[in-house]
Parts: C-alpha cells; sequence; structure tokens
C-alpha cells in the first residue's frame, strides 16, 4: 500500500516523528492501529446498544452485580 499525504501533514509527521526519535512510518502504523481499535469498540458499543434496546441483553447496576458475584462465591465456598 501506498499512501500519499498533504504536504503539510507530512511535515508535521516528519517534525513529530524527530522529535519523539520514531520513524513516520511507525507513528504512522500506531496512530491507525488506535484508530481502528477505536472504531471496532464504537461498533460494538453500537451493537450492543441495539441489543439492549431490542430487549435482547440485560443490563443492571453495579449493586445487582455485586451482589449476584457474591452470590456465586458464597455457592462456591
Amino acid at each position: 500500500m501506498v499512501l500519499t499525504l498533504k504536504p503539510e501533514i507530512e511535515k508535521r509527521l516528519n517534525e513529530w516523528s524527530i522529535r519523539e526519535k520514531q520513524s513516520p512510518n511507525d507513528f504512522v502504523n500506531e496512530a491507525l492501529e488506535k484508530a481502528l481499535e477505536d472504531w471496532e469498540d464504537y461498533i460494538d458499543a453500537v451493537r450492543i446498544c441495539a441489543l439492549i434496546d431490542s430487549g435482547q441483553m440485560k443490563t443492571c447496576s453495579m449493586e445487582e452485580f455485586h451482589r449476584e458475584l457474591d452470590e456465586l462465591d458464597a455457592l462456591e465456598n
């Protein structure tokens, strides 16, 4: 894959790379990886919200969650 950057972005990238002692390629790869992970997290959140809204997934308060965990712990002991 060949990526063409706008000149002003390339200048900023090169300045940042020098400052951070990191190659522009590594910097771009890390930034893209983080952006893709954020996008995947967003898609998961939208999917989960749709399941909750449709009633296909249940939610509970933190108090309920901890109470259920305590009950499970009591059963194991």
